[in-house]
């Protein structure tokens, strides 16, 4: 499970011919302990702004478990250099408490595919949407 003090990595890869209600991306997160979640991405266009957004959902690999946290992953617009991440968000673990994830595009060597490579860990501030209000 992912907790305040969780610092993890994961990927995301594209999920070709995804329609309707079915993720555009899906990967796993690896935790300190050896344990896996499974990680969805779901294309969506802000209401306001039309900008598009992943909303993501963290689950355990049991289909039984109950467990499941939500979040959201955005363009980085502020990059400061060259080894920003691409995108940035959080994650809602449960009590307001948050999580950043950062992403970074990648392209496997093997079959020359794109990806997102994940860094999750501790929420320092509290997200902001483009307007720069609180999320």
């Amino acid at each position: 499970m992912l907790t305040p003090t969780t610092h993890a990595k994961g990927a995301l890869f594209t999920q070709d011919g995804a329609t309707g209600n079915k993720p555009c991306m899906s990967g796993v997160i690896e935790l300190p302990d050896a344990a896996t979640l499974n990680i969805a991405g779901f294309l969506k266009s802000s209401k306001d702004s039309g900008s598009k957004y992943l909303n993501l959902k963290v689950s355990e690999r049991d289909p039984k478990s109950q467990y499941a946290v939500y979040g959201r992953l955005f363009r980085n617009e502020r990059m400061k250099g060259p080894k920003s991440p691409d995108y940035t968000g959080f994650l809602e673990i449960g009590n307001g408490e948050l999580l950043r994830i950062a992403a970074w595009k990648e392209t496997s060597s093997k079959d020359k595919k794109v990806f997102l490579s994940l860094d999750i860990q501790r929420q320092d501030h509290e997200p902001k949407s483009e307007d720069g209000l609180p999320i």
